[in-house]
């Protein structure tokens, strides 16, 4: 139940209400959230108030078309979406890492770029709460 408020906040956005929540929620008498579905919105929370700074340059590094799924460089910005280039189906993403995206307004997914040894991106991650994952090959 307080996760739900939680979330409310969440999306009301007010992330600091809503880490407090959600902190409170692992305690919680009755109901008490899981301690792994609240690490996940931790991360996802922590990227809406403070993301990792990545430079433009390596965001230009990893943006491309990776089967279904398009990372694009926008104002300084990297931008996420499946199975279309168009300018108006992007989401901006936020950096949890260096690595790891999350998209805004959207708390149920991450986006891992893997690299190779040499440092050029080869593939996506979609990882869903819940552990489920999906891999995107770059073109």
């Amino acid at each position: 139940m307080m996760s739900n408020l939680a979330q409310a906040h969440l999306l009301a956005d007010d992330p600091g209400r809503a880490r407090e929540l959600y902190n409170a929620s692992l305690s919680a008498e009755e109901d008490p959230a899981e301690p792994e579905k609240i690490d996940w919105i931790m991360d996802y929370i922590q990227a809406m108030e403070e993301p990792a700074q990545l430079d433009e340059a390596f965001l230009r590094t990893i943006a491309g078309d990776y089967g279904p799924r398009h990372l694009r460089v926008r104002d300084g910005r990297l931008y996420y979406s499946r199975d279309s280039t168009d300018i108006s189906a992007q989401r901006p993403l936020r950096a949890v890492s260096s690595d790891t995206f999350v998209l805004e307004g959207v708390t149920y997914f991450k986006l891992r770029v893997v690299l190779d040894d040499t440092g050029a991106p080869i593939k996506l991650v979609g990882m869903y709460e819940g552990g489920r994952t999906d891999e995107s090959e770059r073109d």
